[in-house]
């Protein structure tokens, strides 16, 4: 990544499929966004999952959630796929060339 004084970002939760979303983060990096995040909400993949898959098809774009429905989902959900997104980070590193 190049040094900026700034950076910018972009929310985006829904696609239709998993190859529109990669594709979706892709673009994203190709436009010069730095972060990509992802909601958690009604109508949108589980953010988790979808992160991964958008580090994993990118090279420098950083992801995170927007939010996470804590309530409807429950702390241990949280909690348990915040560890699966821990452990699959060298995982992600090496697909993405890092």
């Amino acid at each position: 990544m190049t040094d900026h004084p700034f950076r910018f970002g972009t929310v985006a939760g829904r696609a239709p499929d998993a190859g529109v979303w990669t594709g979706l983060a892709r673009r994203a990096e190709s436009l010069g966004y730095a972060t990509l995040l992802a909601p958690d909400t009604l109508g949108t993949f589980s953010p988790f999952p979808a992160l991964a898959a958008a580090a994993a098809a990118t090279t420098s774009l950083r992801v995170g959630t927007y939010v996470l429905s804590r309530d409807a989902l429950g702390v241990s959900y949280v909690t348990v796929n915040a560890q699966f997104m821990d452990a699959f980070a060298p995982v992600v590193e090496r697909l993405a060339g890092t």
